[in-house]
This record gives C-alpha cells, sequence and structure tokens, in this order.
C-alpha cells in the first residue's frame, strides 16, 4: 500500500485528485436526520410538549373545580364544571390543533401580541 500526500486547500480537489489517480478515497460518512420536524414520542402517544399542556390544563381545571367547591360547598356541581371546563378545553386545544402545518400556540402567542401592541393606521 502507497500513502500519496498531496497539499490541497479543498475537499473537491482531493476528491478529484484521488478520482484521477484511482485511489480510493475514505471519507468519514455521516447519518443525517430525515424526520427532524417530527417530535419524539414521550407519553405514549403524546410528545412532550402536549403531555406539559395537558396535564397543565387538567391542573388548572381540577384547582378551579375543587377551589370553587371549597370556597363555597353549596356552589353547584354544574356551574363548577361549566368553569372548569374552559381550561381543559385549550389545554387541548393547544396540544393536538394545527393551523397550516403550525401549533396552535403561534397563533395565540401573535393574537396576544396584535392585542398588545399599539396600532398605527397611517
Amino acid at each position: 500500500r502507497k500513502v500519496l500526500k498531496i497539499n490541497c486547500n479543498k475537499l473537491e480537489n482531493f476528491l478529484e485528485i484521488c478520482h484521477n489517480l484511482c485511489i480510493t478515497c475514505f471519507v468519514m460518512r455521516h447519518e443525517v436526520p430525515q424526520f427532524i420536524d417530527i417530535e419524539d414520542k414521550i407519553f405514549g402517544p403524546l410528545s412532550f410538549r402536549q403531555a406539559i399542556y395537558i396535564a397543565g390544563s387538567a391542573g388548572a381545571a381540577f384547582v378551579v373545580f375543587y377551589g370553587l367547591g371549597r370556597l363555597s360547598p353549596s356552589f353547584p356541581t354544574a356551574l363548577k364544571l361549566a368553569l372548569a371546563s374552559p381550561f381543559l378545553a385549550i389545554g387541548i386545544i393547544m396540544a393536538f390543533v394545527k393551523i397550516n402545518k403550525r401549533d396552535f400556540i403561534y397563533y395565540m402567542e401573535a393574537a396576544f401580541y396584535y392585542l398588545i401592541n399599539p396600532k398605527r393606521y397611517i
């Protein structure tokens, strides 16, 4: 086996010289990730982000439901459910709804900034 020393500034020149001299070049190969837009499933069929949204909204609904029951034991259960269900609904929407292949949280953020930023119409 002969070792050929070539001074090349660019990898393309080196590969071209190796090809012209019929020398086999051993170039390190690296795997390129193919599916980088798919989140890893951590909790069964849920990704970590989805699990956090659902757990947080379920916690908030739990606090509202049982907090109102502790605050006033005579509070109607139907009213407690009506006040707690929007928290759970928002969490489920944030976890699963996509609009134009983007998560719903981005649209909530854009709506929030639209509401708080001043508007100038020229």
